[in-house]
């Protein structure tokens, strides 16, 4: 029985999912875009200024997805503060 409600909780979250991107489709498709360019933005800057290395991961990519590139410009500067 235990095995059973992970399940049923990742079939929600896709169900949760799918209804958002039919629902929001023209908004999810601007976060996920603005996270694509955040991603290149991190990892282009990762290889210039390496001392400043920010991880590319779910955090780093929300922030990108949902501030776009003000919100990278967030994360270097509370790297540089930290």
């Amino acid at each position: 029985m235990d095995g059973i409600h992970p399940f049923i909780a990742l079939c929600m979250g896709i169900c949760l999912i799918v209804l958002c991107f039919i629902l929001f489709e023209e908004k999810c498709i601007k976060v996920v875009a603005q996270a694509i360019v955040g991603c290149l933005v991190i990892y282009c800057i990762n290889q210039i200024v390496p001392q400043y290395a920010i991880g590319i991961n779910a955090v780093s990519i929300a922030c990108g997805g949902l501030l776009g590139v003000p919100g990278v410009t967030l994360l270097y500067i509370l790297n540089s503060l930290v």
